[in-house]
């Protein structure tokens, strides 16, 4: 953009809809949304030898591309509740490893959730 407008315009990540499969879905109340949320993010962020603080600042209703496992050229556009906020994680580290602890903090979605069956969606695999 620049003082005239719109000079320029990336359209990077271009969706072809098919097929409807479902209308009229109904979504789960919010309350079990932030159930499973409550419940999941604990699990989803559990790990050994990393400690999280987790600060959630929004939680968005929006659409999402769903792959089908092993599939990547097709799959579902399905509304997601994301939880989004700061992630700040610190690593300890074993003798093995020289000891020791590193801290790293990320922003972006925490967790998502499917609003039509309540499953939580792993964004790095798209399911």
């Amino acid at each position: 953009m620049n003082d005239n407008g719109v000079v320029g315009f990336d359209y990077t990540a271009p969706v072809e809809i098919t097929e409807t499969t479902v209308t009229g879905a109904a979504l789960r109340p919010f309350s079990q949304i932030r159930d499973t949320f409550e419940t999941m993010v604990c699990v989803v962020n559990a790990s050994e030898n990393c400690d999280h603080a987790l600060a959630i600042d929004r939680v968005r209703l929006s659409y999402s591309r769903i792959s089908e496992p092993d599939r990547f050229d097709s799959g579902l556009i399905v509304p997601v509740w994301s939880f989004e906020g700061r992630n700040d994680e610190i690593y300890h580290f074993g003798e093995e490893l020289g000891g020791g602890t590193q801290a790293s903090t990320t922003r972006g979605t925490v967790l998502a959730i499917n609003a039509i069956d309540g499953s939580v969606i792993d964004g790095a695999v798209g399911y």
